[in-house]
């Protein structure tokens, strides 16, 4: 019965044990997820420091360090691409100049970057404490003393309500969006043996998580060929940065029944020829690293061992035969493997402008004596450059946005057709299916435009230092159908959109204007020019050159592209660029400030 038992558990050993060198060997993969290495998504190639801020606080164990007196996080940034390096990011981030940053453990430092000029005479050390007040955010990771026989750099009074900078350090949590709090999760090798299983793991605290997993496999194969267990596998797990990112350790509790028989290799010869029914309970300890490829997917590698008490019957043969005997089994050896993929709940699907460190500033006073005489000398107080205004702040990040100062109300008077394709370039498009004149969220990428366009006036129109002075909607159609229907769709195109905009964002009618674009012929021949198309030269001649209906010949521009080369053009472009001409292709805003 001895002899039986391990074989039992040497059949474990060979299927757990090579499992366990494979995730060990992909172990060295994660170089690339690591420190200022490891790669991070950015929602957009545009988006305010604040943003970028966030999304990488998000994604990574860092923690950002600066002054918000020091630091516009409204400003926008331009990155090369969605996906780089964390290293990267940093680089342009600060690549204006401006700024400079600098990397402590877990903090990312910004500070101000001061002028290279350096002052004439410099006796007694003031500039370079001053200079030291300027950076601000760096006394959070570093302390830099300067010792001079005339100068004494002296923190500010601060006000009660504002946090100390060790505080600030030692809260940090407190002031910064938390991780995800949920995450659920498949093992894709138990999946590969038919076995129905999942997992659910909760963070607990910044470096705890619990990790709950449960296996059931109720299925019987081929000449009865089983493999039939229940697995119940608790898991605490202590998280080297940061939970749910990166290396972690674990210890667990487990408990199973199984039924298993008839067995192919690498199974022992009893687990082919015998049957065991029995359960088992222990505990053990694990190792293993996650990778975080988006904000919620990712992928687990984890390997333990333990100790298990194992108590089975032993059966004859696979299916029938009178019991053999019974026995338990003091099991050390592999107790847990996997390659988990992790869908993680509770990503925001907006990056919020980080919450500003508060770095306490710093009043320089430089005391020079003159003989018997002491002279104080009090540095006077930077005059402030203005704060933009709420709209300006979000104009630098919104191409649809401009002051009402840009909007010429003559020019749209006299010839809004001129005036709108003057303008159209960085306008919004909402776009509709065909003979539609109702707004649908759900069609290309409407939601993103509208979700911009509106939370964008709410921002304005809820500021005490801005407003929406107009907004200027043109609705349009494609070439197919009749003038007056193409007339029609455009003109309650644009009303829709004006509908959906004052039923959601707050601007009422009299701050909208309308215009009735008709068929688009400016936004077709922008996209044949663009393409490779059959005959486009030949289209293009007739957009250019021929009127829209020439009465003398009974026919117009539409009906001539029909005819071109046995209406091949025509048919590529009702695939390819009407669908896209079926828009409100112009939203632009004008806003003013109070």
């Amino acid at each position: 019965m001895k002899k039986v038992h391990e074989g039992m558990a040497k059949s474990i050993r060979r299927m757990i044990i090579p499992i366990a060198a494979l995730l060990l060997a992909a172990l060295p993969l994660r170089a690339q997820s690591d420190g200022l290495g490891r790669n991070i998504s950015l929602s957009d190639t545009r988006i305010t420091l604040g943003e970028a801020i966030a999304e990488i606080q998000a994604q990574t164990p860092y923690r950002f360090a600066f002054n918000p007196e020091r630091i516009d996080t409204g400003e926008a940034v331009e990155f090369s691409g969605k996906t780089m390096t964390l290293e990267a990011a940093l680089r342009q981030m600060t690549a204006s100049g401006k700024y400079d940053y600098v990397v402590r453990n877990d903090f990312i430092a910004l500070s101000q970057k001061q002028p290279a000029e350096q002052p004439q005479n410099d006796t007694t050390g003031e500039d370079k404490t001053s200079a030291a007040a300027e950076s601000g955010a760096a006394v959070i990771v570093e302390e830099v003393v300067t010792e001079t026989t005339a100068v004494a750099a002296v923190p500010a009074a601060v006000p009660e309500s504002a946090p100390q900078a060790a505080d600030v350090v030692d809260n940090m949590e407190a002031v910064v969006d938390r991780p995800p709090f949920v995450a659920l999760k498949t093992n894709i090798l138990y999946d590969a043996t038919a076995t129905i299983n999942l997992g659910v793991e909760f963070r607990t605290g910044k470096r705890t998580s619990i990790d709950v997993s449960g296996n059931w496999n109720p299925f019987t194969f081929g000449d009865n060929r089983k493999w039939k267990h229940v697995l119940i596998q608790p898991e605490f797990r202590w998280w080297l940065k940061e939970s749910f990112g990166g290396h972690f350790f674990g210890a667990h509790v487990q408990y199973a029944y199984y039924n298993a028989g008839n067995l192919p290799k690498p199974f022992s010869t009893n687990l082919r020829d015998h049957r065991f029914e029995g359960w088992l309970t222990g505990v053990g300890v694990s190792y293993g690293y996650r990778w975080n490829f988006t904000p919620n997917w990712g992928l687990e590698a984890t390997i333990g061992v333990g100790y298990a008490y194992m108590d089975y019957d032993k059966y004859e043969c696979q299916t029938c035969g009178s019991k053999v005997g019974s026995n338990t089994k003091n099991y050390f050896g592999p107790t847990k493997a996997g390659v988990t993929l992790i869908y993680t709940f509770g990503k925001k699907k907006k990056s919020k402008p980080v919450a500003p460190v508060y770095v306490p500033p710093v009043v320089v006073e430089t005391v020079e004596e003159v003989e018997e005489e002491v002279v104080v000398v009090v540095e006077p107080e930077p005059i402030p450059e203005p704060r933009p205004t709420t709209a300006e702040r979000l104009a630098e990040s919104r191409s649809f946005l401009a002051p009402a100062a840009q909007f010429d109300d003559i020019s749209y008077q006299d010839d809004p057709e001129r005036f709108i394709e003057a303008h159209r370039e960085g306008s919004l498009t909402v776009t509709f299916r065909q003979g539609a004149k109702v707004v649908d969220p759900t069609y290309k990428d409407n939601a993103a435009t509208l979700d911009n366009i509106i939370s964008t006036i709410r921002e304005i129109e809820r500021s005490s230092d801005s407003r929406i002075a107009r907004v200027v909607i043109a609705g349009f159609a494609s070439p197919e159908g009749t003038a007056a229907v193409n007339d029609r769709l455009a003109r309650e195109r644009a009303e829709a959109i004006r509908n959906y905009l004052t039923g959601n964002s707050g601007v009422s009618n009299d701050q909208i204007d309308l215009y009735n674009g008709g068929v688009d012929w400016h936004g077709l021949r922008k996209m044949v020019a663009e393409s490779d198309m059959p005959d486009r030269d030949r289209v293009l001649d007739i957009i250019d050159n021929t009127p829209v209906w020439d009465a003398q010949r009974n026919t117009g521009r539409h009906g001539e592209l029909m005819r071109l080369s046995g209406g091949e053009p025509y048919r590529y472009m009702l695939r390819n660029f009407f669908p896209d001409l079926r828009n409100a292709a112009y939203i632009r805003a004008y806003y003013e400030n109070k």
